[in-house]
């Protein structure tokens, strides 16, 4: 899939997908599912996750069918995670340590919008779920709309000496990709070995909607830029209703780049 420092792909994919298996597996780490739903005269968001702002985004796609993209900071500090090696054990044998994020209780509200939303309506909703994250993770998120879709970027957030940072993100990390027609999963594989290289950092293809993407063809012309704004042009050139996430392992840095497709 990729390749960085000598580090084997199939050994970066295995430890991702063991440590997301424990993660939703283990008692008490996936938490309490998202549902939205009235209170009072607003609407309300309730979940309880390691990545509760990334959960909350995928509750608005579930009732509203938007696109929304997410971001993990790149970096955290040891106080947001938690080591389950001993029930990871119970589960798989001889696991290797599994440090996951500790559940955060994330309830932001909106003010119900109409049937369907407003343009304003939905930047308003967007903006205060990300507001939300500073009042129940302590990080700061900024969002940008661009063609409908948004994107949820962390701004500032605690590093590994647990001091509060403002940093750019993985994403920000500008990188290129060649001229050239190709399948749109061989594309993204090009864009996750180049992330990898520019970011300094392992970045792989995790789940996604691989049987589709290898069947559609990409006429590129050449791309640069920012990942993010390199990531929206592939998928607006693929013409699917992709919605992504880049999640980073709490244990060492790895990050995966998760697609699917929005059903609505």
């Amino acid at each position: 899939m990729f390749s960085i420092h000598h580090i084997s792909p199939k050994s970066i994919f295995t430890a991702w997908m063991f440590s997301i298996f424990l993660g939703a597996a283990l008692p008490g780490q996936s938490g309490m599912a998202p549902r939205i739903g009235r209170y009072g005269d607003q609407m309300r968001i309730q979940l309880e996750s390691g990545r509760p702002l990334a959960a909350a985004a995928e509750a608005l796609e579930v009732q509203y069918g938007w696109q929304i993209n997410y971001e993990d900071p790149p970096s955290y500090c040891p106080q947001e995670i938690t080591n389950v090696t001993a029930q990871a054990k119970s589960i798989a044998g001889n696991a290797a340590r599994v440090p996951v994020l500790k559940p955060v209780r994330f309830e932001p509200t909106f003010i119900q919008p109409v049937d369907p939303p407003t343009a304003s309506e939905r930047r308003a909703i967007v903006s205060r779920v990300v507001e939300a994250a500073r009042k129940y993770i302590g990080r700061n998120y900024t969002f940008m709309e661009m063609g409908g879709s948004f994107d949820l970027i962390p701004s500032g957030f605690l590093d590994g000496n647990c001091k509060f940072v403002m940093r750019s993100s993985v994403m920000d990390t500008r990188i290129t990709l060649p001229a050239g027609p190709r399948t749109f999963d061989r594309a993204l594989q090009e864009f996750t070995a180049a992330l990898s290289k520019a970011a300094g950092r392992p970045v792989g293809l995790g789940s996604a909607p691989l049987n589709l993407l290898g069947q559609t063809q990409l006429p590129l012309a050449p791309m640069g830029g920012p990942a993010r704004s390199v990531l929206r042009r592939l998928i607006e050139t693929s013409k699917r209703k992709l919605a992504w996430q880049l999640l980073v392992e709490p244990g060492n840095g790895m990050a995966l780049l998760n697609l699917h497709q929005v059903q609505r």
